[in-house]
C-alpha cells in the first residue's frame, strides 16, 4: 500500500509563527455515537474532515474503533493536498465498545489489547501522528491491587513505547478525572507514570474538563508538568465548546506558552447546540483567547 508521507507533529510545530502559537483540531468519531459523548462530529469521516477544513481547523483527531476502518490513501492524500493533518489517534473506543483493556486481570485480554494498540501505532506511523492512551488503560478490577494495576500498565506502556519509538510515534497518557477512571486522574499522577516508564516518546495528555475536576490550581499543574505535556484537549467544565462556561482559556494558553508547548489543541466537546455550531464557535473563541495572550 502506498502512503503519501505526511509531516510529523514536530515539523508541524516548527511551522507555527509567532502570530499562531498553536494548531487547532477537533476530536471526531467515525462511529455514530450517543449525543452524550464528547464528539462534536460523528459518523462519516470525509464529511467531518470537509467541515473542519472549511471552518479553518488545522487537523482532525481520529476516534476510531478499528484501525482497519480508515481509508488511508484517501486521508493521506487529502491532508497532503489541503495542508491538513491528523493531530492524534484516540483509542477510547477499544475500551468502551470493544472491551479491551491494558490492565485486565485476564492475560489474553491484555495480549489482545497490546496487539490492537500496535495496530493503532502502525496507523499513526502512516499518518505521522501520535496515539492517545486514555480509557483503554482500563479501570481497576476488584481482583487487582493498585500496585498490580500500576505494574500491568507500566509493562504495557513500556512495550508499546518500545514498539512506537523507531516509528517516531509518541504515546500520550491522558489524565482523566475520578468518575471516569480509577487511577492516574490528576496531571501529577499521569506525570508520575510517564516518569516511571521513562521513554522519550511518552508524554502527558491534559484535558481542561478533567482538570477542572481534579486540579486545585490548573495553571500550577500545567507549569509543574512542563515539558512532559505532549497533547492538549480543551472543553469547558460542562463539556461544551470553550468560551461558554467560565474557564479561563486565555490563562491556560498563556501557561502553555510559558512551558514551551506549541502543539495541537483539540476540542473534545459535546455536540451542543449542534456539532457544527460547536466547532464554529469553539474555533472563533480559541482565536480570540490566543489573541489575548
Amino acid at each position: 500500500m502506498h502512503i503519501i508521507p505526511l509531516q510529523t507533529n514536530e515539523d508541524n510545530a516548527a511551522m507555527i509563527s509567532d502570530e499562531k502559537r498553536f494548531r487547532y483540531s477537533v476530536s471526531a468519531s467515525i462511529e455514530q455515537m450517543s449525543p452524550k459523548t464528547p464528539f462534536m462530529l460523528q459518523g462519516d469521516l470525509r464529511e467531518s474532515v470537509d467541515i473542519l477544513k472549511s471552518l479553518g481547523y488545522d487537523a482532525v483527531e481520529l476516534q476510531i474503533r478499528n484501525p482497519c476502518d480508515i481509508e488511508l490513501n484517501w486521508l493521506a492524500d487529502f491532508c497532503e493536498k489541503n495542508s491538513f493533518s491528523v493531530s492524534a489517534i484516540g483509542t477510547g473506543s477499544e475500551y468502551t465498545l470493544n472491551h479491551l483493556s491494558l490492565t485486565s486481570p485476564d492475560v489474553q485480554t491484555r495480549r489482545n489489547t497490546l496487539a490492537r494498540m500496535k495496530e493503532h501505532i502502525d496507523l499513526a506511523d502512516y499518518l505521522k501522528t501520535d496515539v492517545i492512551v486514555g480509557t483503554v488503560r482500563g479501570n481497576l478490577d476488584p481482583s487487582l491491587s493498585k500496585a498490580q494495576y500500576t505494574e500491568y500498565l507500566r509493562e504495557a506502556l513500556t512495550e508499546l513505547c518500545g514498539y512506537a519509538l523507531p516509528k517516531k510515534v509518541n504515546l500520550v497518557l491522558e489524565a482523566i478525572n475520578f468518575y471516569v477512571t480509577d487511577f492516574f486522574n490528576s496531571v501529577g499522577q499521569a506525570s508520575e507514570m510517564v516518569e516511571l516508564v521513562s521513554a522519550s516518546n511518552f508524554k502527558v495528555h491534559i484535558d481542561t474538563h478533567h482538570m477542572a475536576v481534579e486540579e486545585a490550581d490548573m495553571i500550577k499543574s500545567i507549569e509543574e508538568c512542563g515539558g512532559r505535556i505532549g497533547y492538549v484537549h480543551f472543553s469547558e467544565n460542562n463539556r461544551l465548546y470553550p468560551g461558554g462556561n467560565g474557564l479561563n482559556f486565555t490563562e491556560v494558553m498563556r501557561s502553555l506558552v510559558k512551558i514551551g508547548y506549541s502543539g495541537y489543541i483539540a476540542l473534545e466537546c459535546l455536540p451542543k447546540p449542534d456539532g457544527i455550531t460547536g466547532c464554529k464557535l469553539g474555533l472563533e473563541n480559541l482565536r480570540k483567547f490566543e489573541g489575548q495572550i
